[in-house]
C-alpha cells in the first residue's frame, strides 16, 4: 500500500469490522488506519458509544423490517421511526438518544445530518411537547 494524506506510510488501512468496537461498529466498511479507530473511540465517552451502537442497531434493525435504507437515512424514515418509538411508549430521553446515534453515524459517514431537515426537526419537536420534555 502507498502512502496517502489518507493513510499514511506505516499505518496500514483496515475496513472497520461488526463487532470490532463501539464507535468502529458504527463505521462498518469505512478504511480505518489504527491509529484513526482508537481516535473515533475516543471521540465519545465508551457508555455513550455502547449506547450509540445499540441505539444503531435498534434503528437498521426497524428500518430492515420496514423496508427502509439506514444511510443516508430519508427525513421521512427518521419521523416514521421516531413515531412507531413514541407510540410503542418510549422515553423522550430514549429517542434523544437515537436521534444521536443516527446523527453521528451520518458523520463519521460524511454525509449530511438528516436529523436537521425540518420535518425532523417539526416531528421531533411535537414528540417532546406531547410527551413530555
Amino acid at each position: 500500500m502507498t502512502a496517502s494524506a489518507d493513510h499514511p506510510a506505516g499505518a496500514p488501512a483496515r475496513t472497520a469490522s461488526p463487532g470490532a468496537g463501539d464507535a468502529v461498529t458504527l463505521l462498518q466498511g469505512i478504511p480505518l488506519s489504527p491509529e484513526e479507530a482508537a481516535y473515533v473511540e475516543a471521540a465519545r465517552a465508551a457508555n455513550t458509544l455502547r449506547g450509540y451502537r445499540f441505539d444503531w442497531a435498534e434503528f437498521t434493525a426497524w428500518c430492515t423490517r420496514a423496508g427502509l435504507e439506514p444511510l443516508p437515512a430519508a427525513p421521512a424514515t427518521i419521523t416514521g421511526y421516531l413515531t412507531a418509538l413514541a407510540g410503542r411508549g418510549a422515553r423522550v430521553g430514549t429517542m434523544s438518544r437515537r436521534l444521536s446515534a443516527i446523527k453521528f453515524a451520518h458523520q463519521l459517514r460524511d454525509l449530511p445530518d438528516p436529523t436537521r431537515n425540518a420535518r425532523v426537526v417539526a416531528v421531533w419537536e411535537g414528540i417532546r411537547r406531547t410527551h413530555g420534555a
